[in-house]
């Protein structure tokens, strides 16, 4: 047998372990959900169509009876009611629902059951009606969940001639089956049997017989898929937990070791799974490895009322098991090897509760979830120990398939946690506790979330700029935002016009690629899986960029001067409102003179003393806007005119007239300015520390000019008169003045004022 058909009725087993499992399916009003115990019946196919005359039947392995022993040696030591009715196209055996208190009790029904050899036709329905009326009968002394895991191909047949009325009357059975099913409670789980694909197979008879109950069941068609299968339904199993097999090697002396931990409480049974392959007889496999179990204070387990055997495995049960490492030795041949498994039998249990008042639950709204834990064994949890574990609730949307997380939060004999259902339908919510090697998982509770309103939060968008956001050209706008939806994933969107295409809607973004004229106006519809639906009108006109003013015509108002360079960010003359950035280009540059680069222009003074041209910016929609530039250079200007007289004009001083030139003229610039005369009177006119003195002794009459260059070469002008009226005159009454008093000097003043002498 190869390895992965070796595997098939440990995984086997665990499945219909499955089957059992409180928190695997939703089987109505179930009662007393919390406990590990059930009534069980085990409903075992042994027709002709599983194994053949020529082996190609659809179990040649006999894999459903290496399943019913293993799960029955799973099960727990003491508490079950189990029974077998095993079929072909009558029933065989019936043996009646048992109290199973040891290992003896299940191998007793063990050899019983597997004693019928394969035979003749199939009839499922009379089968299933038979575990139906044990269980109903049971019912009435204890309280225990119900369940009929059936092993079969899943196929009603009769070969014979009145096959045909055979089938119709055993399917008229299978129905009235169902429905004593249905109304007890009883589920129905299992194993559809069609090893290798070998058979026609039942699917659509076996999921009458499972779904219509509220059970569940996977199609084996090769040995691999058993691995498989038992992977997807797995992580369902409630209070009890399969650790994957762990493969153990022998030394050169045959020896081998394995270790496994009991944690300090949650743990009823540990179970101890060895497997191998071994040769085609009916050898067990404890004649060819030996196994011995060590407790954690050293003394050895004694496994001998606690042992199942068979040709592949060798299961122990450990009840009651005391807390701590645990030491599995082994013994066989040199450098061969063992798979081991551990499977924890929980007393530990967990149940979830809503804290909504009314049993209602809305999108949104936040809810508060309770985990009891309860363990009989172990009596009060503090939180402390519950502190020590993890625990997590698990909410599955029905509808989708997508299952969240969220953790949740230690108290006294309880963890807690407070979540919002982010959109309305069916859930199932199940909180998980995981302790030592496994994991405890409360029974689902189902829950019907009430859809948010979908509401618009505006009527009408006409400002672009208020919502959403320009990405390069595209502009973007989260839908979501809009209608106070977080989760987006269960709206739909429409538009009532794309526009000529330039809108789309993709994740929940509306996305926009204008031009440079574009106005838009579309309807958005937001509808939810719940049929309701809200609109927004959206009357879109894209802003572009803008200039901030109309000329730029002077070089001191704006700009700044430098050396022989005025320079001037214009990116401050330009306003784009979407953010985007702006392709500023020159109309001239003046043979390199005039330069715009990073939005820097510039101007060379030195070569230019004026210029006109454009500066432009383009957004990334091809709109523009632009500023015209009339630039020319300010030079030095004088306050007066000319200068004719002196004494208005001017100081004398021992005969020189003098006059502060930098009050005659002024550069706007705020440059240094030089300062030159068209004649110096034979050397009686100079300028001195940029004041000009004129020597007026002997002088009788003299024109000249006065100029101010600025450091670009720019100048003005002032001409300056002098005569012998306007100067000696004053000379002579500057000489004077040293011996006449003042109160005279005054008085002659106003004489020739008077007579019109000056």
């Amino acid at each position: 047998m190869t390895t992965a058909k070796k595997g098939s009725a440990l995984l086997l087993a665990f499945l219909l372990l499955l089957s059992l499992m409180p928190g695997s399916f939703a089987s109505a009003e179930e009662p007393n959900a919390d406990v590990n115990r059930f009534n069980v019946v085990l409903v075992i196919d042994k027709s002709g169509s599983l194994r053949d005359t020529n082996g190609q039947g659809t179990d040649p392995d006999g894999l459903r009876f290496d399943a019913m022993r293993l799960f029955l040696g799973l099960l727990t030591e003491r508490g079950n009611n189990v029974g077998a009715v095993v079929f072909d196209q009558e029933i065989r055996y019936d043996s009646g629902l048992r109290k199973m208190d040891g290992m003896e009790d299940k191998k007793d029904l063990i050899r019983e059951a597997e004693a019928y050899t394969p035979a003749y036709d199939t009839d499922i329905g009379s089968a299933v009606l038979r575990a139906t009326q044990m269980l109903q009968d049971m019912r009435a002394e204890n309280d225990l969940p119900c369940m009929i895991l059936l092993l079969t191909d899943g196929k009603t047949d009769f070969t014979t001639e009145a096959g045909q009325e055979k089938k119709q009357a055993s399917w008229a059975v299978a129905q009235q089956a169902l429905n004593a099913a249905k109304e007890a409670h009883i589920t129905i789980s299992g194993i559809l049997l069609n090893v290798d694909g070998k058979g026609d197979g039942g699917r659509w008879e076996f999921t009458a017989y499972t779904q219509g109950t509220g059970g569940s069941f996977v199609e084996v068609s090769r040995p691999e898929d058993l691995t498989d299968a038992f992977r997807q339904f797995y992580s369902m199993i409630n209070n009890t937990v399969y650790t994957g097999a762990q493969r153990v090697a022998f030394s050169d002396e045959g020896r081998a070791e394995f270790f496994f931990t009991v944690p300090s409480f949650g743990v009823e049974e540990a179970n101890v799974i060895v497997e191998h392959d071994t040769a085609p007889d009916d050898r067990t496999l404890d004649t060819l490895v030996g196994v011995e179990i060590l407790r954690p204070d050293g003394s050895r387990y004694d496994d001998a009322e606690h042992a199942l055997l068979s040709t592949r495995y060798i299961l122990v049960k450990i009840p009651d098991p005391m807390v701590g490492e645990w030491q599995v030795r082994l013994a066989g041949e040199p450098e061969d090897w063992v798979d081991v498994t551990m499977v924890y039998n929980a007393s530990m249990s967990v149940s979830l509760e809503g804290d909504s008042p009314s049993g209602a639950y809305r999108a949104y709204s936040p809810y508060g979830f309770t985990a009891a834990v309860t363990d009989p064994e172990a009596g009060q949890i503090s939180r402390e120990e519950l502190q020590k574990l993890r625990a997590v609730l698990s909410v599955e949307n029905l509808a989708t398939g997508d299952v969240r997380e969220y953790a949740m939060t230690a108290g006294e004999n309880a963890y807690t946690s407070e979540i919002s259902f982010l959109k309305g339908g069916d859930y199932a919510l199940t909180a998980e506790v995981g302790i030592g090697g496994f994991k405890v998982r409360s029974a689902p509770v189902a829950v019907t979330v009430e859809p948010w309103p979908l509401v618009a939060k505006v009527t009408r968008i006409t400002d672009i700029l208020q919502y959403g956001r320009f990405v390069g050209d595209c502009w973007e706008l989260e839908l979501g935002e809009l209608f106070g939806v977080t989760d987006t994933s269960g709206i739909r969107y429409s538009l009532s016009d794309d526009c000529g295409g330039i809108l789309t809607i993709e994740d929940g973004v509306l996305r926009a690629r204008f031009g440079v004229t574009e106005e838009v106006s579309f309807v958005l519809t937001a509808s939810d899986l719940m049929g309701q639906s809200a609109d927004i009108s959206f009357d879109l006109k894209i802003p572009h960029v803008t200039a901030a003013t109309e000329r730029v015509n002077s070089l001191l108002s704006q700009g700044r001067l430098g050396d022989h360079r005025w320079e001037m960010e214009v990116d401050e003359l330009f306003t784009d409102p979407k953010g985007c950035p702006l392709t500023l280009a020159l109309s001239d540059d003046y043979e390199g003179c005039v330069t715009l680069t990073d939005g820097l222009l510039e101007m060379d003074l030195r070569e230019l003393r004026e210029a006109a041209f454009t500066v432009s910016a383009t957004d990334i929609f091809g709109a523009r806007a632009e500023v015209p530039f009339e630039l020319k250079v300010p030079g030095p200007t004088a306050s007066v005119q000319a200068i004719s007289e002196t004494v208005k004009t001017g100081l004398f001083q021992e005969g020189t007239w003098e006059r502060e030139l930098g009050s005659l003229f002024r550069d706007p610039k705020g440059t240094v300015l030089s300062y030159d005369l068209s004649d110096d009177l034979g050397g009686k006119a100079q300028i001195t520390d940029g004041r000009l003195k004129v020597d007026c002794r002997g002088v009788k009459t003299a024109s000249f000019t006065v100029k101010a260059t600025d450091g670009y070469g720019l100048s003005a002008e002032i001409p300056v008169t002098l005569t012998e009226k306007n100067m000696n005159v004053r000379y002579g009454l500057y000489g004077l003045g040293g011996l006449i008093p003042i109160g005279s000097l005054i008085g002659l003043i106003a004489y020739l004022r008077k007579k019109g002498k000056i």
